[in-house]
């Protein structure tokens, strides 16, 4: 069973990126397969101390991943797509205020809306 999620993109030249951290070496996701994150045990965002286990970032909602995107100030097209993510093996971002559900896989199905 699967979950339908949003995630933050950004798209340079027709080609979806990940906003931060690479996956496997690469920031390129593709659409339209099931794609497997790179999992750090010890991940950390920015200069935040807390540590975290990674994986894809989703946000259930379309509405709480518009009000994410507010988040973002630097001049780069930033898109939204809309994902499909195993029901059973995501877990959520611990000390997040945001409710965003990690997961090791996901497939972007389409892209919905843009900053």
């Amino acid at each position: 069973m699967y979950l339908t999620g949003f995630k933050i993109v950004e798209k340079k030249n027709g080609q979806y990126l990940t906003l931060f951290h690479g996956n496997f070496g690469s920031r390129k996701l593709t659409a339209n397969e099931w794609i497997t994150a790179q999992i750090r045990d010890k991940a950390k965002d920015g200069t935040s101390k807390s540590v975290y286990r990674s994986g894809f970032h989703i946000i259930p909602t379309l509405d709480e991943t518009k009000a994410y995107l507010t988040r973002f100030k630097a001049p780069r097209e930033l898109v939204i797509v809309k994902v499909l993510y195993p029901a059973d093996t995501f877990w959520l971002k611990e000390h997040s205020p945001s409710n965003i559900h990690l997961s090791e896989s996901m497939m972007i199905i389409e892209e919905v809306d843009h900053a």
